[in-house]
């Protein structure tokens, strides 16, 4: 590759950084993989949520993304500034232009005022592959359209973001359509990832992967529903399991539950487990993976369902032949870009045959999808590489350099005045007066000054040192812990100082029930999460983990009943399906198990068979209740109902060996 400059420069990155997500994780990691070959002698600065530990982990300098002071200085040193990738302009939150050029704005709103910053500050600004997701509000379409306009350069990711600046009145006519920076990404192909899943997955067998996340849509205008696709995959993988020898992983792509239900993966993964009767085949990791482990794992994946979009990069990446759940038009774009639109559905119209019919066809005939993806992943690559040769052109071109007229230039030097001045003034009173509102962005100054390895924690630590009372401190270390999942043990102590000493009530009780679920402790998150409510009503995070608690003890109960039966204890696994029973009377599950456990019990048959009925009527697999009726409906002597459970069980499962026995012994 030719190397166009050999002048020392610097670029600011501004990206949703730091906040342990594999898509943008994945993002960074290309662009500066692509940018260190082409141009040895650059530096770079990158915005993060984490700045110690992006600092650590890509050897650049990183500011926290709403520390404005820094990231103008950053800025500043720079001589081009890129707004790094990944779905960046969207409105999955309602659009808060007061936080516009202020330390406390929202991350959309952070990167619209980002090429406007870089004019006044005279630096060409690339807008590196962006998508941008469908707007709602005049606010929302009014800063993207000026994102655009006030670019130096901008290319999207996929056409379905060019047709939404089109709807938004955005008029240039020299943005082109690439592909994400993440279809790069540098990839070893090896088998330390398979370390972060249990024993019991064996390398020797093949797999399929799956990427699952939890939504709803415009997420935050409704309430938690328990999303009902969710056990159709589940359906569907058991359907794929009895067809095949191949184990499921579930691979998550992001575990960050400090976030909300909407940042981790895995509560997800355990649902769908566990309403799967050959859970045994299906794996879930115990560890946090990085971006080349989940790469990695795509690729040795006979075929992969994704939901997020990273997941679709990713796979085709690899050639790896997949099909999606679309939750948003940007999943949706990516797979009809691959050629594999046929292969997609939308999350608000899963079923479970179409699912296991699709994922059939894709294993039973990997060569073809795969000769046919690895073309397409040649081609994106390609496609993407221009991505890197544009921000080289902007590098090593002069004259785009933005020119201010003297009255804009006069304009930019009050604005950065008023915005700098206004974070140090405000950071620098709050210290003297050990007021601790704006403690954040001190605890920012205070990390970026060590080392790297000096971590947020340990600062934090050293501070409590000389001030035990002092309950925000004890909140941000309580969160900090919870973030990184590093010691949670130490996070709910952090929690339970800062309650003490007078913190935020509602603060300290959803993050301590956050903590109490990770650790699975479910009456000590009931808990908290009841007390956070009590506070305030309002909040609907609140709903949805309380609802995610509750899901985990069913299932944990669930599991339990089995394992008691497994153990001969009949008993005690009756009392554990009525417990689940009590809580939530039409659990399909528990009364599919009740009758058929009570089998064996004569004097039980109508409850046996009302429990199946329930069973069927909660939408529990038709195949199992009807196959399991009909048999104890023969044994009970109701040959008639037997053989209209019998038949019906074979219409669904013609192949099925038990079934056709059932109906030779039912017609003899």
């Amino acid at each position: 590759m030719k190397k166009i400059s050999r002048i020392p420069k610097t670029i600011f990155i501004a990206g949703y950084y730091g906040y342990d997500i594999i898509g943008d994780d994945s993002i960074l990691e290309s662009i500066l993989y692509q940018l260190r070959n082409s141009l040895p002698l650059v530096d770079f600065i990158v915005t993060s949520a984490n700045p110690a530990g992006t600092t650590a982990a890509y050897g650049v300098n990183a500011v926290g993304f709403e520390d404005m002071a820094a990231i103008i200085e950053g800025m500043r040193k720079s001589d081009l500034v890129l707004v790094g990738g990944g779905a960046v302009f969207n409105e999955y939150f309602p659009v808060r232009t007061e936080g516009f050029l202020t330390q406390h704005a929202d991350f959309n709103v952070f990167c619209a005022s980002v090429p406007l910053l870089a004019r006044a500050l005279q630096k060409p600004c690339f807008l590196y592959a962006v998508g941008v997701e469908p707007l709602y509000s005049n606010e929302a379409k009014q800063m993207v359209r000026a994102a655009f306009e006030l670019t130096t350069s901008a290319f999207v990711r996929d056409p379905g973001s060019l047709e939404v600046l089109r709807t938004i009145g955005v008029k240039r006519d020299d943005i082109k359509v690439t592909v994400d920076p993440a279809v790069r990404l540098p990839v070893q192909i090896g088998r330390n990832w398979k370390t972060a899943y249990p024993d019991a997955f064996s390398m020797d067998k093949p797999f399929v992967g799956v990427s699952l996340r939890h939504w709803t849509e415009r997420r935050t205008h409704l309430d938690f529903v328990e999303n009902d696709w969710e056990g159709k995959v589940a359906t569907a993988l058991d359907q794929f399991c009895e067809k095949t020898s191949a184990d499921v992983l579930f691979v998550p792509f992001q575990n960050s539950p400090q976030y909300g239900v909407y940042s981790d993966d895995i509560p997800v993964f355990y649902r769908v487990q566990s309403r799967m009767k050959h859970a045994d085949q299906a794996h879930i990791p115990h560890r946090r993976m990085n971006s080349s482990e989940i790469a990695a794992c795509i690729a040795g994946s006979s075929a992969f369902i994704c939901t997020r979009f990273h997941s679709v990069i990713l796979a085709v990446s690899a050639a790896t032949p997949c099909l999606a759940i679309s939750y948003s038009l940007k999943v949706k774009s990516a797979m009809d870009m691959a050629g594999m639109g046929s292969f997609t559905t939308d999350m608000t119209a899963v079923e479970s045959e179409w699912l296991t019919t699709h994922l059939m066809e894709l294993y039973e005939n990997q060569e073809r999808y795969k000769k046919a993806l690895i073309e397409v992943s040649e081609a994106w690559k390609e496609k993407e590489h221009e991505n890197t040769l544009e921000a080289m052109r902007l590098l090593d071109t002069p004259s785009l350099i933005p020119v201010l007229t003297p009255f804009e230039q006069e304009l930019s030097k009050q604005l950065l005045k008023q915005i700098t001045t206004a974070n140090r003034v405000d950071r620098q009173n709050d210290i003297m007066k050990k007021q601790l509102k704006a403690f954040n962005f001190l605890l920012h100054d205070l990390v970026d000054e060590k080392e790297a390895s000096t971590s947020v924690e340990e600062t934090l630590e050293r501070l409590l040192e000389t001030d035990r009372s002092n309950g925000e401190w004890h909140f941000l270390a309580g969160t900090s812990y919870l973030r990184n999942g590093r010691n949670l043990d130490l996070a709910e102590r952090h929690f339970d100082e800062a309650f003490k000493n007078g913190f935020d009530p509602f603060a300290v009780y959803f993050n301590r029930g956050l903590v109490r679920f990770k650790r699975e402790n479910v009456e000590g998150a009931r808990a908290d999460l009841e007390q956070a409510r009590s506070v305030d009503s309002s909040r609907k995070e609140v709903q949805e983990q309380l609802a995610a608690v509750n899901q985990l003890e069913l299932d944990r109960w669930i599991m339990q009943a089995k394992a008691a039966n497994n153990a001969g204890s009949l008993g005690e696994a009756y009392a554990l399906l009525s417990r689940c029973l009590s809580k939530k009377p039409n659990h399909a599950e528990a009364h599919f198990l009740m009758g058929l456990w009570k089998q064996d019990d004569i004097e039980k048959m109508d409850d046996v068979l009302t429990h199946f009925d329930t069973a069927l009527k909660n939408q529990y697999d038709e195949f199992e209740v009807r196959y399991r009726r009909g048999v104890y409906l023969h044994k009970v002597g109701d040959r008639k109902k037997a053989l209209i459970d019998l038949q019906k069980a074979a219409e669904l499962k013609p192949e099925h060996e038990g079934v056709q026995k059932a109906l030779a012994a039912l017609t003899s």
